[in-house]
């Protein structure tokens, strides 16, 4: 047996804090490589089926608080396929390519330091490494079964919009 013995009582150890909900400016700390498949498109399924592929997006916390700063994130933003270009949004109506590619561009103008406006003309778009934008952290629970009992998680809020700094 194994024993190794440490300089904290184990009853010492103290409680994960996770990020208050708000506003933080996070950093792209690598350019994203080429569109990775996602899960669907990995397990076989067809783009009807929701196979597709995300421009995966990987960010730190930029924070004065030793607490805050560095925390990882991650944004996936799914790219358009020929399957959206005839498929709607149940929400807005909008065609469902339109709207990743609006996603992207969103994401893209954020991190640029610019409204999406400000790309109109633009069929290209650009993710450097060192960016920032503030983007709003939610707190949320896994609601899939088998981890009800989860503890609560920080992720990057669904609905919100990127702001560019500035």
């Amino acid at each position: 047996m194994a024993t190794f013995e440490f300089n904290k009582k184990i009853g010492e150890i103290e409680k994960a804090e996770l990020l208050p909900e708000d506003w933080y400016t996070l950093r792209l700390v690598k350019e994203p490589k080429n569109p990775v498949p996602n899960t669907k498109k990995k397990n076989g399924l067809s783009e009807a089926e929701g196979a597709g592929d995300n421009i995966v997006l990987n960010f730190r916390v930029q924070s004065d608080n030793p607490k805050y700063h560095g925390r990882p994130f991650t944004k996936w933003l799914g790219v358009p396929n020929n399957t959206d270009e005839e498929t709607f949004s149940q929400f807005t109506g909008q065609r469902k390519s339109d709207e990743k590619l609006e996603r992207i561009a969103l994401w893209a103008a954020a991190l640029a330091g610019k409204e999406i406006k400000a790309l109109g003309a633009s069929k290209k778009l650009s993710f450097n490494s060192g960016d920032e934008c503030l983007v709003y952290i939610c707190q949320e629970s896994d609601t899939r079964e088998g981890h009800e009992d989860d503890p609560p998680k920080n992720a990057i809020d669904f609905n919100s919009v990127p702001r560019p700094i500035g």
